[in-house]
């Protein structure tokens, strides 16, 4: 099977904080996060009118509802926000914070093919816009062109990318997981054992459409119970 590179995590506008413990796989995450709701930290966001179809667009809901209350975290994505008329403007928005945030999910084809981009199936980009030291807002931009998706419920071929495994892993670093667990680190078989937030994704498989032990306990973690 292929191991493919799920996304590359950009984060601007502040400095990069992992939280961090020895022996641990469940505090991995930025050291700044959401602002703190009273119950839940309720994050919204919508899609780019690029992204058209319900079954694209179920297929990436279906990603954000894994992290939703996940190990009884404090924490849930809201698909609520009224679609983005602007077509992406290039990739310099992915250098810059957006500076009208507006959580937003789009199928682009200009992420960079080389360099730290290479074979990036998407990327995840999250923002301190105003410089308070709290996450603000998120982009995520699936590679649309590059690669074979697979948008629906079902079970990809071979040679294909599944986009609920993909669009799980995005939502994952949009909440603030900061980087990902290496493939060596034993959390990351190629079987339904495999954590959603693997550095790589198995060409093929639906492995990662759910999360596993150390994917929920890094969210809780983050938004502890109240």
């Amino acid at each position: 099977m292929k191991r493919l590179r799920l996304s590359i995590l950009v984060g601007i506008g502040f400095t990069i904080g992992v939280t961090t413990s020895a022996g641990a796989h469940g505090n991995q995450y930025w050291g700044i996060l959401w602002p703190k709701a009273a119950s839940p930290t309720n994050v919204h966001w919508g899609f780019n009118d690029e992204v058209v179809g319900a079954t694209k667009r179920d297929s990436i809901t279906h990603g954000a509802n894994q992290w939703d209350f996940a190990d009884n975290a404090d924490f849930k994505f809201t698909q609520d926000l009224a679609d983005e008329t602007e077509d992406y403007p290039g990739w310099n928005r992915a250098e810059d914070c957006n500076p009208n945030p507006n959580n937003s999910v789009h199928l682009d084809n200009s992420i960079p093919n080389g360099g730290g981009y290479q074979n990036a199936l998407a990327v995840a980009q999250v923002c301190d816009d105003d410089g308070d030291g709290k996450i603000s807002s998120f982009i995520v931009i699936f590679d649309k062109d590059d690669w074979n998706w697979y948008w629906d419920s079902g079970n990809p071929n071979p040679n294909e990318i599944d986009s609920r495994s993909v669009a799980a892993h995005e939502f994952g670093h949009a909440w603030g997981f900061s980087g990902h667990f290496s493939d060596g680190s034993g959390l990351c078989p190629e079987n339904s054992g495999r954590h959603t937030m693997c550095e790589s994704y198995v060409q093929g498989s639906t492995w990662q459409r759910s999360l596993e032990t150390y994917d929920s306990h890094t969210l809780s973690n983050a938004y502890p119970p109240p």
